[in-house]
Order: C-alpha cells, then sequence, then structure tokens
C-alpha cells in the first residue's frame, strides 16, 4: 500500500483508496441474495459472454447495478436487525421495572 500525493489517503497498487472511494471487489456472490438473484445472475451471465472484455468495462452496467441492489439489501438487513433490537431493548426495559416494583421494599 502506497500513499496518494494528492491526499494523504492510503491508496492500493493502481492509486484507489481502498476506503471505498475507488473501484472495490463486490460481497461473494455464491451465497444467497434473495433480494438481488436476477442482478446477480446478469453479472454472471455478462461474465461469461465477455472473458476479456469483463476486465475493460464491459460490465460495468451489470456491476453498477449490482451495487445499488446490494446497498438496498444491506439496508433492509440493518432496518430488521434495527427492530430486532428495538424489541429487546423493550423486553429487557420491561423486565427491569417488573423486578424494580416485585423487589422494593414495602413498609
Amino acid at each position: 500500500i502506497g500513499r496518494s500525493i494528492e491526499s494523504e489517503r492510503p491508496t492500493d497498487r493502481r492509486g484507489e483508496a481502498p476506503d471505498g472511494q475507488g473501484a472495490k471487489m463486490h460481497p461473494p456472490l455464491l451465497r444467497a441474495h434473495p433480494l438481488c438473484r436476477d442482478v446477480v445472475d446478469a453479472l454472471m451471465t455478462c461474465h461469461e459472454a465477455n472473458p476479456v472484455g469483463k476486465y475493460f468495462g464491459a460490465c460495468n452496467d451489470a456491476k453498477a447495478a449490482l451495487d445499488k441492489c446490494f446497498r438496498a439489501e444491506k439496508e433492509a438487513v440493518r432496518a430488521r436487525n434495527a427492530e430486532k433490537a428495538r424489541m429487546a431493548r423493550q423486553r429487557f426495559e420491561d423486565r427491569r421495572a417488573e423486578a424494580a416494583t416485585t423487589a422494593a421494599p414495602s413498609s
């Protein structure tokens, strides 16, 4: 990893920043992506149809669509996890309040 002169951010060999500002790889496509299955298939088909062209931008539109779909998928997972956390927190608060009322000394 080198340093770019312009911004003093670490860069890879192509001069792209590893913090998402440059090109980056997608997550593994073989695991389940229920919301993005058709987009994954489109990218895989493009890669099969363009074995050399994929390195020169032939599949950039499919990759951009995949990135957009993965962001939406990730946001859906975040929302689901946030709701689970809210429910768990509420159960905890309810149990704590119940324990405080039952453990309060009665005079």
